[in-house]
């Protein structure tokens, strides 16, 4: 059990104030909860949030979430599918999974991508180089082109209204559904139809298979998409090794019966011999912060993607006495920040402080117009200062 606290200030009114303190109650609880949060006008001011989600059973609210995804898809035209920018495994695979039931309900779907980050270019060749699976993917001009009165935006793997694929396409749809696993922020998409957004869970992949189980037999998915889903799952649990529940390991099985393999998913996972060596590199270059805690760089001449730097910063944690670890990497003009840890320490409330968010063992920031030595100062600075507040 745990327990968390709303308080809404600076309101003219009571009606308002008491407005604000809602606001702020739905916001701590979509954090994972054991937190208290003042909202001061705009502006959240956060205390305590320092423990892990609270895993429960979310069985019941799955299908009554499936059964309006149903309703919603069927009343629809047609379905377009957008995640966050720098589209992930989890991304992508949660969008795969959209794909299957919307065609399962006799609906078109397409998913909107403009940029196709390295780390997932053989899981989307596999689908695009299939015949089953023309005109699979669109760019979000195109699409804007395309929006109507009646067609239904599907936002997986984000809620954060900055954070998505095409900001204009989001502001010209009209039916906008959010499924997404990350602990809320303040930034949050307002305008949904629906909202199915679970801070305990793996990862989005694992809240789709669970629509597509609650949906019924009429969604039969293929293989290779079943392969997109578990990949999504596998990537964000880094093996099955965090964040993982029993449904995460019912929603595998369930993969697996559907032709899901293992040795498949591992061989799409699989990366350059450039980004191997960049990872050992930022890993051999790693310089201690404070007690159990490492920053890195990943080397700007060798696979250089902000997908090395978080892989970077899972590796780090198999190191005897990291307990967080920090990689930063330089990628077309953004200095990503990926943190991780094994939950001793809360990287999200750091990188909160710098912009950031995510999990208590996950989570990330992005900065422009800044160079690799400010962010390492910034992300120094964070440490610090979470440091004297757990003191």
């Amino acid at each position: 059990m745990t327990l968390s606290v709303g308080i809404g200030i600076g309101e003219v009114s009571l009606e308002a104030a008491m407005k604000s303190a809602k606001s702020a109650i739905d916001l701590a609880l979509g954090r994972g909860g054991d937190q208290a949060l003042i909202k001061n006008g705009e502006k959240y001011i956060f205390y305590g949030g320092k423990s892990g989600e609270v895993s429960h059973n979310a069985r019941i609210r799955a299908r009554v979430k499936a059964d309006a995804l149903s309703e919603l898809i069927a009343e629809s035209e047609r379905i377009f599918v957008m995640g966050h920018k720098i589209a992930d495994s989890d991304c992508f695979g949660s969008s795969i999974g959209i794909y299957r039931i919307s065609n399962a309900l006799g609906k078109e779907c397409r998913i909107i991508l403009d940029y196709i980050p390295q780390s997932i270019i053989k899981t989307i060749s596999k689908f695009t180089d299939s015949n089953d699976y023309e005109n699979l993917i669109i760019d979000s001009q195109q699409a804007w082109q395309e929006i109507t009165d009646n067609t239904l935006l599907v936002i997986l793997d984000t809620h954060i209204n900055s954070r998505v694929e095409s900001v204009d396409v989001l502001n010209k749809a009209t039916k906008v559904v959010v499924f997404d696993h990350h602990r809320k922020s303040t930034d949050f998409i307002d305008k949904a139809v629906m909202v199915y957004h679970e801070p305990y869970a793996s990862s989005t992949s694992e809240l789709i298979t669970e629509m597509i189980q609650y949906i019924g037999e009429k969604v039969k998915l293929k293989a290779l998409e079943a392969d997109a889903l578990l990949a999504g799952i596998t990537v964000d649990t880094q093996n099955f090794s965090m964040k993982t529940g029993t449904i995460t390991f019912e929603a595998a099985a369930f993969l697996k019966r559907c032709g899901a393999d293992g040795i498949r998913v591992r061989k799409l996972l699989q990366e350059d011999l450039s980004v191997f060596r960049a990872k050992a590199m930022a890993a051999a270059n790693a310089e201690i912060i404070s007690d159990g805690m490492y920053l890195s760089v990943c080397p700007s001449d060798y696979g250089n993607t902000a997908v090395t730097a978080a892989q970077t910063a899972d590796e780090l944690l198999d190191v005897e006495g990291v307990k967080a670890s920090f990689v930063l990497c330089d990628d077309k003009d953004t200095i990503f920040v990926s943190a991780r840890s094994l939950g001793e320490v809360n990287v999200q409330i750091i990188l909160e402080k710098i912009g950031g968010g995510g999990h208590q063992t996950i989570s990330g920031a992005q900065f422009k117009d800044a160079t690799v030595d400010e962010v390492k100062e910034i992300v120094k600075n964070a440490v610090e200062q979470y440091i004297e507040e757990a003191n």
